[in-house]
């Protein structure tokens, strides 16, 4: 049984791991919360038949939303009742107290996957959670962190109690398998493309600066969910710089492979994240390994352009597989996106190279066994 409160299908990395034990033979139960009002703007997945998924309904803010997470989790009490899982799987912060509850009065295995961590533990709201994600690392089976500067900052803050490990974000070859062989491209343009959330932290608007002065040499795609309201900024900064042969803002794609198709017809995927956040923002920037869109990039068949920051270095630039640039500085994006549309010609034997290195070595097939160890 996998509790998740934040939409479970914005994390595709849960749904790979749960499609891999389901086509083993193990039946699924996903409980969660819709945290967007349209389901037309809710991502859709491919799960095998042994998964199912029961949501809450969407309420956005104010007395009902805390009365709904209270009811939440005794939904979810009564679920492990009456459906009897052998493994629980709480993949966030907000479903620690409930599933300490589960763990003391039920016999199932804990595994507890913290997916996004802040920069530091007293920011954790509400407060309470401090205590529970300290008590579930005592009592869990199994902790799983995004990468290894993360789980050693656990180990830190927690303590070490033996069953901590961290899982890279790699998509399943089942889904790289079913995708089109990329072609080479005969465009005169550097073909970029970004799929994700949308916001000022991915899409700097040093982005669009550098863009102004490429304007024949570079057009990027946009695609993914804007939460933050950031669409219409981009689409200003569109109109203001005169990028409107440059930037094709799609927006949402519900089909995932949709996407994924869209994508492929790239030659290099965005996968910056401002080195500057809010003190209580999950910083993406700090997540090599842990974000899952430059290796959803290599599998396709591109090159990944990442932060230039030394974790995503060592990943990325340093083993051949992708370029990197300071997201801040609209100069240095220009003269990597430059150097990216000179050299654009190779880019597709790197990418090929990058799909090899998914098929080969870094998919979730691979990595998920960690986590299959302990559950069987």
């Amino acid at each position: 049984m996998y509790i998740q409160y934040t939409d479970p299908v914005h994390w595709p990395v849960i749904m790979h791991g749960a499609n891999i034990l389901a086509r083993k033979g193990w039946h699924i139960l996903f409980l969660g919360v819709y945290n967007i009002s349209d389901p037309e703007k809710r991502i859709e997945m491919d799960l095998t038949k042994n998964i199912k998924i029961k949501m809450l309904s969407f309420i956005r803010i104010g007395l009902l939303k805390k009365l709904q997470f209270f009811f939440y989790n005794f939904w979810v009490l009564l679920n492990v009742v009456f459906w009897k899982p052998d493994v629980i799987y709480a993949s966030e912060k907000l479903v620690c107290p409930i599933s300490l509850l589960i763990r003391k009065y039920f016999s199932v295995k804990l595994i507890y996957h913290e997916l996004l961590c802040v920069n530091n533990e007293e920011d954790i709201r509400p407060k309470f959670l401090i205590k529970a994600r300290r008590e579930i690392a005592k009592v869990c089976d199994l902790c799983i962190l995004p990468n290894e500067p993360r789980m050693e900052k656990f180990i830190n803050e927690i303590g070490d109690h033996g069953r901590v490990i961290y899982t890279h974000a790699y998509p399943p070859k089942e889904e790289v398998i079913n995708l089109p062989q990329k072609r080479k491209s005969n465009s005169k343009k550097l073909k970029l493309f970004y799929h994700g959330m949308i916001g000022p932290d991915r899409l700097p608007i040093e982005l669009f600066q550098a863009l102004e002065e490429l304007k024949d040499k570079a057009e990027l795609t946009i695609a993914g969910v804007d939460l933050a309201d950031y669409g219409h900024e981009i689409k200003k900064q569109i109109k203001e710089r005169d990028l409107e042969k440059n930037v094709n803002y799609i927006g949402f794609i519900q089909k995932r492979d949709d996407l994924l198709r869209e994508c492929s017809y790239a030659d290099v995927g965005l996968s910056l994240a401002q080195k500057t956040v809010k003190k209580d923002e999950e910083p993406e920037f700090d997540m090599a390994g842990g974000a899952q869109r430059p290796f959803e990039y290599m599998a396709l068949g591109l090159v990944p352009l990442v932060t230039d920051l030394d974790d995503w270095n060592r990943l990325f630039v340093e083993t051949g597989f992708g370029y990197s640039c300071d997201p801040d500085d609209k100069d240095d994006i220009r003269k990597v996106l430059q150097r990216l549309y000179i050299d654009r010609d190779s880019l597709f034997d790197i990418g090929q190279n990058n799909r090899k290195q998914i098929m080969d070595t870094w998919n979730y097939d691979n990595e998920f066994r960690k986590v299959e160890n302990y559950i069987e």
